[in-house]
C-alpha cells in the first residue's frame, strides 16, 4: 500500500509518501518535500500552487490513501499572522 502523508499550511505544505507491505510491519520511504508559497502573492495563487503541487504528486506517486494531519491554532501561534 502506498500513503500520502500531508503536513498543510499556507507557507509551507509538507508531504511524504510511503510504501508498506501488507503482510508486514516494514514501511518504506518513497519521497518527501515541501511545497513553498509565497506570502506577497494572493490568496488564489498560493491555493493554486498548493493544489498543482500535490496534483504532481498523486499523479506521479499514486498513493492509494492519503492522510491530512488536522490543523490547530492557539494564542501564541506564529503561523497565524501571516
Amino acid at each position: 500500500m502506498i500513503v500520502l502523508g500531508v503536513d498543510p499550511g499556507l507557507s509551507l505544505t509538507g508531504w511524504g509518501v510511503v510504501s508498506c507491505l501488507n503482510n508486514s510491519n516494514a514501511i518504506r520511504l518513497i519521497d518527501y518535500g515541501c511545497i513553498r508559497t509565497k506570502h506577497n502573492e494572493k490568496l488564489v495563487d498560493r491555493l493554486k500552487t498548493i493544489y498543482s503541487g500535490l496534483e504532481e504528486i498523486i499523479k506521479k506517486e499514486a498513493p492509494e490513501v492519503m492522510a491530512v494531519e488536522e490543523l490547530f491554532f492557539s494564542k501564541e501561534a506564529r503561523s497565524v499572522a501571516r
